[in-house]
């Protein structure tokens, strides 16, 4: 026999054993949930009741929405037959009809601060407020140029100059 004739056909790699143990080794459900334990075995039983009363809701859910939608497109239709004919020419819009769809409806919405915006006005509230007025502790040397200035408008008194070097 010559070394052609007996050629070794090439192993299965390790990811093609796993895939074929993978294809054979096929779960049945019930079976698995006979091997547990009774008290788990009631648990899923329980949830599978759950599933399928879920599932029967969102099927009448499903139900009731098209309802719903065939009930509002029968509504509408008529609307969207005026609609064609004002496209197409074969219906011009009354006076009404354009008064209709040129007067905005009037929105009730208010704007909500965002909460930044409540905080700054909160603090501008609650600082106090204040006046246009500036307070400067006079100098000597200033004091007496006011009571100068003061004298020559006639506003100097006597008491005026004794008053101010009491408070000091």
């Amino acid at each position: 026999m010559s070394k052609r004739m007996i050629q070794k056909q090439p192993e299965p790699s390790e990811s093609e054993e796993e895939e074929e143990e993978d294809e054979e080794e096929e779960v049945d459900p019930t079976e698995k949930i006979q091997g547990l334990p009774l008290e788990q075995r009631h648990r899923v039983y329980g949830l599978m009741a759950l599933v399928k009363e879920t599932r029967e809701l969102q099927r009448k859910k499903r139900e009731r929405i098209a309802e719903i939608e065939r009930e509002f497109l029968a509504k509408m239709q008529p609307l969207f037959e005026q609609r064609r004919q004002i496209i197409s020419g074969e219906h011009e819009p009354s006076a009404e009809e354009v008064a209709r769809g040129e007067k905005p409806a009037e929105s009730k919405i208010e704007e909500i601060p965002s909460d930044e915006e409540e905080d700054t006005k909160r603090k501008k509230e609650e600082q106090p407020k204040k006046k246009g007025v500036q307070v400067v502790a006079p100098s000597d040397v200033d004091e007496a140029s006011e009571l100068q200035a003061a004298a020559s408008r006639g506003w100097w008194h006597p008491g005026l100059l004794a008053h101010r070097h009491e408070e000091q």
